[in-house]
């Protein structure tokens, strides 16, 4: 594979995490009323699933030397503050 290729497969992998990380933030910042136990193993994934994608995208930001995930960061804390 060429560079080029590399280039744009780790530009498409970095977009859909942070399209996921997104989702997966909002679903876990939701008001969470536990129903039943179902409903607690299903929150304690989705925060799971939030953290490995956290960690998952701050390396890829030091990897890449870009900011993208720090900037989605701040502007959902921005959108949580309103």
């Amino acid at each position: 594979m060429k560079d080029k290729d590399y280039k744009s497969l780790w530009i498409k992998l970095k977009e859909k995490k942070l399209k996921e990380y997104v989702e997966v933030h909002r679903s876990v910042n939701q008001i969470i009323t536990p129903y039943n136990q179902y409903h607690l193993f299903e929150i304690a994934n989705e925060m799971v699933s939030e953290n490995e994608l956290k960690r998952d995208l701050k390396y890829m930001d030091q990897l890449d030397g870009t900011h993208e995930f720090q900037n989605l960061l701040s502007d959902l804390e921005a959108c949580n503050g309103q």
